[in-house]
């Protein structure tokens, strides 16, 4: 709620003959009072200002208030965007760091603290989430992919502006990375349900979304995968492998009998190891696709005769 007309005076006149709204203006920051906030930027405070306790937006920042926040960058505050996903960056860092090696219930505090804070920034309307990625070419979300923070990674998923397919130097995407971690498939399938995700995205080592899926054993998400109409079967890897053969050796019969509607070339692919989907599934006493193998060798086996006797 505004203040009263007399109050907004009183504070305009205070900035335009330059009294110092600097003290003021961080204690309302820091006691997260919106209303003093809103009062001082309505009549004209310098949202870029700064002083002995730091800049606005640095105060505003650590004291994670997404109103206050909100209010500075509607009102001009240059750099904000960028040293909020700076911040966040640091947070997401410290919490891959520390989590898991609670020595000190300090270092616990503070990742549970750093959780929040991430939330709570994440709510701020306009960051600039896709500009920022390490030396290895990793952006937030693949951060968090990789260091199984599911939690952090669906926060961020929440986000319509998110570049999905950013990829890291070894060409791999946050849809990827989730394919190969544990306890990331709630991940990988919101991910899965962008329109403009890539699920054909290929490796340094050849490896595609749907192979990776399948050599790490995440059914739901192979299957979602099969499920759409743009997913390459037929990826071949560096190493010679396919997602049938992987399907196969993991013994995932019902993907396996899938990835046959959509393919025959590859039960032909032997691997590094002179081997076919169909001796992988018969290691695995998968009966229902070794028959279907069979069958469709057969048949190819007859056409073949039929064009050349």
């Amino acid at each position: 709620m505004r203040a009263p007309k007399e109050e907004l005076e009183i504070v305009r006149r205070m900035i335009r003959e330059g009294n110092d709204y600097y003290e003021i203006m961080c204690k309302a920051i820091k006691e997260d009072n919106v209303e003093v906030v809103d009062m001082l930027l309505y009549c004209g405070a310098d949202p870029n200002m700064t002083g002995e306790q730091g800049d606005f937006g640095t105060i505003a920042i650590t004291k994670c208030n997404v109103e206050i926040l909100t209010m500075l960058q509607i009102c001009g505050e240059r750099t904000l965007c960028q040293r909020i996903t700076d911040y966040i960056w640091d947070l997401l860092y410290m919490i891959c760091k520390n989590e898991g090696y609670y020595y000190y219930q300090a270092e616990k505090d503070e990742v549970l603290e750093g959780y929040d804070k991430i939330f709570k920034l994440l709510e701020v309307p306009e960051l600039e989430l896709n500009k920022y990625q390490t030396d290895g070419g990793y952006s937030l979300l693949m951060m968090a992919c990789e260091h199984g923070k599911h939690h952090i990674a669906l926060k961020l998923l929440e986000r319509k502006e998110l570049d999905v397919n950013i990829v890291n130097i070894n060409n791999r995407s946050a849809l990827i990375i989730a394919c190969m971690e544990d306890d990331m498939d709630e991940v990988a399938l919101k991910l899965l349900e962008r329109e403009n995700i890539d699920v054909n995205i290929v490796d340094k080592d050849g490896n595609s979304v749907l192979m990776i899926a399948c050599r790490y054993g995440k059914q739901h998400v192979v299957m979602k995968l099969l499920g759409r109409p743009d997913v390459d079967v037929d990826g071949l890897g560096k190493i010679a492998d396919v997602a049938l053969m992987w399907a196969c050796k993991n013994n995932m019969e019902e993907i396996a009998l899938k990835i046959l509607e959509k393919t025959m070339v590859t039960i032909f692919y032997v691997d590094l190891h002179d081997k076919t989907a169909i001796n992988y599934a018969t290691e695995n006493k998968m009966y229902s696709v070794i028959s279907r193998i069979t069958e469709i060798t057969q048949r190819e086996l007859f056409e073949y005769e039929e064009v050349f006797m």
